[in-house]
C-alpha cells in the first residue's frame, strides 16, 4: 500500500538495513563471522543465515513461479531485501497477543506502534506491563514516575545474555539468568579449525 497505509509512517521510522547491520548478529558479515565464528553465539547465527537463505530461495521460486496463485504479478514489486528486512522487525520488535481470552482468529503476535521503542532491564527493574485481549493491546505503569523518568519493558524474563544477543544484539549487566554455557571450556575452544578466542583478541 505504500503511503497509503495507516502504518507507512511508523514503518518509516524503523531502522534501515544499513542501521541494522550495525547491531542486528542475524546480519552479520562474513568478516565478523570468520573473526568470530569460534563463539557459540556466531554459530547460532550461521544457522539462522542458513535458514533465512532456503526462505529466500523459496521466495524467489515462488515469485518466478506464473502457475501459482498469485505469482509474479502480486510480488512483481517485492524484493527480497524488503522481505528479509520486514522478517528482521517481525522477529525483534514484534509482541505477543495470545491471552486466555484470545479466540483462534486473533493474531499471535503483531508489530505495535510504540510498545517497540522502550528499551528493557533486569528483572524487576521494568517499570511497565501489558496487558493483551484478542487485537487491543494495552501497555500500563506498574508505580508512579517521574517526569523524564525512561521506560523499560522486559523484553524476555527468561534469556540468558547469549539469547538477548542473538535475538536483539543487546546484553544487560546482572543478567539473573545464567548463560546455559557458563563453566564449559570448549565455549573459547578452537573448533572447525578456527583459531582460539584468545589468539583472536590479541
Amino acid at each position: 500500500k505504500g503511503n497509503r497505509s495507516w502504518y507507512d509512517t511508523y514503518l518509516r521510522q524503523l531502522p534501515n538495513r544499513q542501521d541494522l547491520n550495525q547491531t542486528y548478529p542475524h546480519f552479520a558479515g562474513a568478516a565478523i563471522i570468520d573473526d568470530f565464528g569460534v563463539l557459540p553465539l556466531i554459530q547460532l547465527v550461521q544457522h539462522m543465515q542458513m535458514f533465512d537463505l532456503k526462505l529466500q530461495r523459496c521466495f524467489e521460486a515462488w515469485k518466478g513461479n506464473l502457475s501459482m496463485w498469485g505469482g509474479e504479478l502480486a510480488l512483481v514489486h517485492v524484493e527480497w531485501t524488503h522481505l528479509h528486512l520486514a522478517l528482521a522487525y517481525a522477529r525483534t520488535r514484534r509482541r505477543s497477543m495470545a491471552s486466555t481470552y484470545a479466540s483462534n482468529l486473533s493474531p499471535e503476535f503483531a508489530l505495535v506502534p510504540g510498545a517497540d521503542l522502550f528499551n528493557t532491564a533486569v528483572r524487576g527493574q521494568a517499570n511497565v506491563k501489558s496487558k493483551r485481549h484478542s487485537y487491543e493491546f494495552k501497555l500500563f505503569a506498574k508505580k508512579a514516575a517521574q517526569a523524564g523518568a525512561e521506560v523499560y519493558d522486559e523484553y524476555c524474563r527468561w534469556c540468558d545474555n547469549n539469547v538477548l544477543m542473538l535475538l536483539w544484539g543487546v546484553v544487560l549487566d546482572n543478567n539473573p539468568n545464567s548463560l546455559l554455557t557458563e563453566g564449559r571450556e570448549f565455549v573459547c575452544a578452537p573448533s572447525f579449525g578456527s583459531l582460539p578466542l584468545r589468539d583472536v583478541i590479541l
